[in-house]
């Protein structure tokens, strides 16, 4: 595939589409006094389960909503591994 032989970065806000992500960027924007800040962090691990969930829709850091991230990520893995 594309990603095998290319770098390529993808902006999204789907949760399935983030899960097959090898890294995982997150991207806040605040303002304060007129002037917009852009953060930028790498996440992974259980900060990663709580992002992907936010990008569910979920705004409740549920046990179902981290079930449902980590059910994510496996399928994601499962599905790369098998080169899909």
């Amino acid at each position: 595939g594309l990603s095998g032989s290319h770098q390529i970065i993808s902006v999204t806000h789907l949760a399935q589409i983030a899960a097959f992500a090898d890294h995982h960027l997150a991207i806040g924007k605040t303002e304060t006094d007129g002037k917009t800040k852009v953060d930028v962090k790498e996440v992974g691990g259980a900060d990663r389960l709580k992002e992907l969930s936010r990008l569910g829709g979920i705004l409740s850091e549920s046990k179902v909503s981290v079930a449902h991230a980590r059910q994510l990520l496996d399928q994601a893995s499962a599905k790369k591994a098998m080169g899909g």
